[in-house]
């Protein structure tokens, strides 16, 4: 099946205080979202058996990944294995938008059909 989607402004789900997600395609191997991050903002640590590959679109993040620091710029991507250990926080300067795609598809995330 193919599926075009296109963004509207406004239709993310807070997920957590400066933190914004909005699903996008979800098939039967993988979903990708979008996640606008506002400074000095952090998605707690918590783990899922998917695996993660965040790409940083804009702005700065840095994600603790089992305890390691990794600071992504704009064009920077990380492959989270599935499992591990992971937040994401930006600085008191900094805001970041990020696309993240989970294989397989992520159960339980806020608009998710």
């Amino acid at each position: 099946m193919v599926e075009k989607r296109t963004l509207v402004e406004g239709e993310g789900i807070a997920f957590a205080d400066g933190v914004t997600i909005t699903q996008l395609s979800r098939g039967e191997r993988l979903q990708g979202q979008i996640v606008e991050m506002a400074p000095d903002s952090r998605v707690d640590t918590h783990s899922h058996p998917n695996e993660q590959l965040t790409f940083a679109v804009e702005g700065t993040l840095s994600l603790i990944v089992d305890g390691e620091e990794i600071q992504l710029g704009a064009g920077e991507s990380l492959l989270i294995p599935g499992g591990a250990e992971h937040a994401a926080v930006t600085e008191p300067d900094s805001s970041a938008v990020a696309f993240d795609v989970f294989s397989p598809p992520r159960e339980g995330l806020p608009n998710v059909e």
